[in-house]
């Protein structure tokens, strides 16, 4: 993880001397914010979204704000977290797949929408090429 630098405003001022200390922290403070790292400033969430209603969706989930390192990171400890909220969805919720059967009665194909029982909402046929009616393929619940 790249080390947070705390720089003043004195030291910055234009009377001060550009120094290489200065330079490699004008060069790694951006990333040690999003890394998340001891003493460097958190992401907010409203930095994240590009409408009100992004940054209200945003804000919603993440409670304080603040989008903590947890949710930028790819190791095996993000990938749990992942991991635990997927397992603890149940059957039919939205983002979850299922197994179903084309009974005919819709057209499905790779590029559309269908709602599909047992589970109601749009399902999203997840299988190349689509399921003809008869057949049977994974579909995604998208709402």
């Amino acid at each position: 993880m790249t080390d947070w630098t705390d720089l003043t405003d004195s030291e910055l001022s234009i009377d001060q001397p550009v120094t290489q200390e200065k330079m490699l922290a004008l060069r790694d403070n951006p990333r040690a914010i999003a890394e998340g790292a001891s003493g460097a400033p958190a992401i907010q969430a409203a930095a994240l979204a590009e409408t009100t209603s992004e940054r209200d969706w945003v804000l919603g989930r993440i409670g304080d704000g603040n989008l903590g390192a947890e949710y930028l990171q790819t190791g095996s400890q993000e990938e749990s977290w992942v991991r635990n909220r997927t397992a603890g969805s149940e059957y039919g919720e939205v983002g979850t797949y299922a197994w179903l059967e084309n009974t005919g009665s819709k057209s499905v194909s790779s590029n559309s929408n269908t709602t599909l029982v047992p589970a109601s909402g749009a399902w999203k046929c997840m299988t190349s090429g689509g399921v003809a009616a008869g057949e049977k393929g994974l579909f995604l619940r998208i709402s």
